[in-house]
């Protein structure tokens, strides 16, 4: 497929097997941010990270400045992390995780209806 082919192709749908993964991350990180020298829950994120690296995002958030990619980044390279990298990082995680959880609360249906469309 050639570039420009490639740069006006309609963007991935997540479904909603992708979006259950996505909020089973943002609901491990916060856990992770509460707790951040917590062993169980640092091996949780990052296996989760991992089957998050495979979905797709949601739309408008397919960019690597996405809040969902720095989210899932750091989740795979938490347990590297010294203790008191950890410790200082958990705020950045918790603000990652606030920001995916605002886009995927959003509503993602159309926000301005029209009584001729919509009915």
């Amino acid at each position: 497929m050639s570039y420009a082919a490639r740069r006006f192709r309609k963007p991935a749908v997540p479904t909603e097997a992708d979006l259950a993964v996505l909020r089973r991350l943002v609901i491990r990180a916060r856990r992770v941010a509460n707790a951040p020298l917590d062993e169980k829950h640092r091996l949780r994120l990052q296996r989760t990270s991992d089957q998050a690296r495979r979905a797709v995002l949601p739309i408008g958030h397919q960019s690597r400045l996405s809040a969902f990619v720095k989210l899932i980044a750091l989740g795979q390279t938490w347990w590297r992390l010294s203790e008191a990298d950890r410790r200082i990082r958990a705020a950045e995680l918790a603000e990652y995780a606030g920001e995916c959880d605002a886009a995927l609360e959003a509503p993602s249906g159309p926000t301005r209806t029209r009584a001729d469309i919509h009915g």
